[in-house]
């Protein structure tokens, strides 16, 4: 006999579980990283368990000017806003200016997710521009520093391109991480899908891919023609 399930009903049910594709991307060390590429109609709040404490790592470097920049902000503001009175965040910009490679919500400290430090991080969205290379380096020690530590840091970027940075990212965050104490998810900016498809591009990706996966995260895909 066969079981026929109505497609409205199937439909239903893709909705509310998701769609993942898992993905073996070659890493540049040569260790082979499996990774997993969300919907992209899960924001970058969303976690199997839900965090007290988390913070936002964002590329803020002039190339993610554009269509780039307005999807990190949409995604940014959009799990910033669905978190609850009882979590804590902050948000790190990766950006050259005024001597400083990064500017943060606030230099030491994680925030409550009260109404008030919601409004202020959009005034400070507001008044952000992508500027400069990316220089990761700096932002990712101060992630650490913050108190109380962050359980989770969400890093978003169009990838790691300046030159060296690739490599000492990932090197930098096995230090900075080797407790394992922190879950770190990535999240990976393209204006179009064909990107995915280049050389360069998957060789970007692979690091990010593999920075989840070895940090207890997820990996997630956002392009600007696939919204």
């Amino acid at each position: 006999m066969k079981l026929c399930v109505p497609l409205c009903v199937l439909l239903l049910l893709l909705s509310v579980v998701g769609v993942r594709t898992y993905a073996v991307g070659q890493a540049v060390n040569g260790a082979t990283a499996r990774a997993t590429t969300q919907s992209t109609t899960q924001a970058a709040g969303d976690t199997e368990e839900t965090p007290t404490d988390i913070l936002y790592l964002c590329d803020f470097s002039g190339s993610m000017m554009g269509q780039r920049s307005a999807l990190l902000i949409r995604e940014l503001r959009d799990a910033v806003s669905r978190l609850t009175a009882n979590q804590r965040f902050n948000v790190v910009f990766l950006k050259e200016g005024n001597g400083k490679t990064f500017e943060a919500l606030d230099d030491s400290k994680l925030l409550p997710a009260s109404t008030s430090n919601k409004s202020k991080l959009y005034k400070f969205l507001d008044d952000m521009r992508p500027a400069g290379q990316t220089q990761p380096l700096e932002g990712i020690e101060l992630a650490f520093k913050m108190n109380p530590r962050p359980q989770t840091i969400y890093i978003l970027s169009d990838g790691f391109e300046a030159s060296g940075s690739r490599y000492a990212v990932g090197d930098l965050i096995d230090r900075l991480n080797k407790d394992k104490k922190t879950r770190i998810n990535t999240v990976m900016f393209r204006n179009n899908q064909a990107d995915w498809n280049l050389p360069e591009i998957k060789s970007l990706e692979a690091i990010m891919k593999l920075i989840a996966k070895d940090n207890g995260g997820t990996y997630k895909r956002v392009s600007a023609d696939k919204l």
